[in-house]
């Protein structure tokens, strides 16, 4: 049982590394490795996404609160906060209104962007986002992908966050020469929620080779030169496309894995505030690591002119203090039919 919990462990836990150094600035521009790959244009990632379209497709600019109503989360254990816990203050069950007891919340993109939206007495209110992320992605993962995108698109959201979704696009044991057409599977199942109408804030895939032999296997990994022109193939299908913004994740964890700063949701991280945004075993996100993830996400449509300036919250210690329990679900993360999570995966 033990190893059987570490397997699982293991391969949740590169999505949630993914996500937990998310967020970018114009610096995500060059992702993993110098040079041009023939044919196709390097990744330059801003708000904008690499080459993708500022305006969105959401319409009139409106207050993030109003966008989350309409939005879905999509993806894997980064998105469904794997081991990603935070103690909060909450009303005392049965007692004087005024009185809190503290206690542990479980942190998932969906929670963590309604707490960036809305104060705390006010989330119950907010019916979204829909949460469709799973930590078993990984298990099967084209069966999932195009399960979560079938349900998104019966959702028929404004917006979809899609932070992580690609990274088992890329990763997973299969033959290299697979890799590509995983990828590109991938980027058709995203092109059909952008033809439905959808505006859709996507990390592309970071290099996380150092996590094996050790928390992935090596026949996990992509090389690097894979690796490089999967994230080039990123940036060449999103240039041009509108409602379609790409979170410059490579950089990110490049930069922090040197030691150096980064910006996240409009606030500078330092190297030291940097290394807290993970666990201490350097892949898990933190509860603050995955409100970074959650408010570069709204400050990127922001600046797409999706969102509304000043309507979400840009101190993250108020959206760690404003977390709440998600809503229990009509079903199981991943939809019908999903594979179960582990025991010992939270959900």
């Amino acid at each position: 049982m033990g190893e059987l919990r570490r397997r699982w462990a293991a391969a949740g836990v590169a999505a949630v590394m993914a996500a937990a150094l998310t967020g970018a600035g114009a610096a995500a521009a060059r992702a993993m490795a110098p040079g041009p790959v023939p044919g196709l244009v390097p990744a330059t990632v801003g708000r904008e996404g690499p080459g993708g379209d500022v305006s969105g497709k959401a319409g009139a600019t409106q207050p993030a609160r109003a966008i989350l109503e309409r939005a879905v989360v999509i993806g894997a254990s980064v998105s469904d906060g794997f081991m990603t816990s935070v103690r909060v203050k909450l009303p005392a069950e049965g007692g004087e209104a005024e009185k809190q007891v503290e206690r542990r919340v479980a942190a998932k993109m969906a929670n963590v962007l309604r707490a960036a939206a809305a104060p705390a007495d006010e989330q119950a209110e907010v019916k979204g986002p829909e949460s469709l992320a799973t930590g078993a992605f990984f298990s099967a993962a084209d069966r999932i992908a195009e399960r979560q995108v079938n349900e998104a698109l019966a959702a028929k959201p404004e917006v979809v966050f899609a932070v992580d979704y690609l990274f088992w696009h890329a990763y997973g044991v299969m033959p290299e020469e697979e890799r590509a057409a995983m990828f590109d599977r991938g980027l058709q199942r995203v092109e059909r929620m952008l033809a439905a109408g959808a505006t859709v804030v996507i990390g592309d895939v970071p290099n996380m080779s150092h996590a094996a032999p050790g928390m992935l296997s090596p026949p996990q990994v992509p090389s690097a030169e894979m690796h490089r022109q999967l994230n080039a193939r990123l940036a060449e299908w999103a240039k041009g496309r509108r409602g379609v913004h790409v979170l410059g994740l490579a950089e990110l964890v490049r930069a922090a894995r040197a030691g150096e700063a980064v910006t996240m949701g409009g606030r500078l991280y330092g190297p030291a505030e940097a290394a807290k945004l993970l666990q201490r075993d350097g892949l898990h996100a933190t509860g603050a690591g995955l409100t970074a993830l959650a408010q570069e996400a709204l400050a990127t449509l922001e600046a797409a002119g999706v969102v509304a300036a000043g309507s979400w919250e840009r101190d993250p210690e108020k959206v760690l203090a404003a977390l709440r329990p998600m809503p229990r679900a009509a079903r199981p993360a991943g939809g019908p039919g999903a594979p179960a999570a582990p025991k010992s995966e939270p959900r």
